[in-house]
């Protein structure tokens, strides 16, 4: 048995999200069918990050055991070969025994794409969120210093097994160029949502819609009714995940 390590990306916007399910389009699905056709193996595919429905990934990490002897410099040409153009193997390698690319990881990047025009484009808004009005990146920067650091996010998201809502929270950047806003989001781990409500309150203190000192309200509030509705899938990209022992564990996959 060889445990398989994998960097994809995905355009998830005809998706269901990351994890299977009994009912439509996954990124596990794909991956496992295009692995079933190139070896004939039935795996279960792990991936870093369970991103929802509508989500992309430029880095998402995923990790399974096989019985399969096909050379690993064979994989990422052979999978490419059968996956749809949605999703795309950037790499590949064999990791050590008892890697898991969920489990071994302490760190999640995530990226949210904001581009402000009044005019749509049917390109760019699959991969972003348009507003329309005017935003204060500096009013987003002092709602995000409310954000960072180890606290109890259970306003901003639901916990998946049994991890708790405590997340540490380490950066949060917030980058501009001509129209173009990009968001930054670094932590540990992250509750289901978690991401999307972030930068929905961050885009509405950019707005003026609320103060920047309210996100500190609503974080000790621990309660989600607090917070406003998420930022839409279209715009967030899982950019890059991190483990603790990248020359064995990841070298060359992050």
């Amino acid at each position: 048995m060889r445990t398989i390590a994998l960097v994809t990306a995905y355009d998830g916007t005809d998706y269901a999200g990351f994890q299977w399910q009994s009912s439509g389009r996954t990124i596990q699905g794909e991956l496992e069918d295009a692995w079933r056709r190139v070896t004939g193996e039935s795996v279960r595919v792990n991936g870093a990050g369970r991103t929802d429905a509508g989500v992309h990934a430029l880095g998402q990490v995923v990790s399974f055991r096989s019985e399969s002897r096909i050379p690993v410099e064979r994989i990422r040409e052979a999978l490419n070969g059968t996956l749809p153009e949605s999703v795309s193997i950037r790499r590949c390698r064999i990791a050590e025994d008892g890697f898991h690319a969920r489990f071994s990881a302490i760190g999640r990047r995530y990226r949210y794409l904001i581009r402000q025009d009044r005019e749509r484009n049917v390109f760019l808004d699959r991969y972003s969120l348009r507003i329309t009005g005017v935003l204060s990146p500096d009013r987003m920067r002092n709602a995000a210093r409310h954000l960072i650091g180890v606290h109890d996010f259970r306003a901003f998201g639901q916990a998946t097994g049994e991890g708790g809502t405590i997340r540490h929270v380490s950066r949060i950047r917030i980058a501009q160029r001509d129209r173009w806003l990009v968001v930054g989001i670094t932590s540990n781990a992250f509750l289901r949502g978690m991401a999307r409500r972030m930068v929905g309150e961050l885009v509405r203190a950019g707005l003026g819609h609320i103060e920047p000192e309210a996100l500190l309200e609503r974080r000790k509030a621990l309660d989600p009714g607090e917070v406003g509705p998420p930022a839409p899938p279209n715009g967030l990209f899982l950019a890059s995940v991190r483990y603790p022992a990248t020359d064995e564990a990841g070298n060359g996959l992050i």
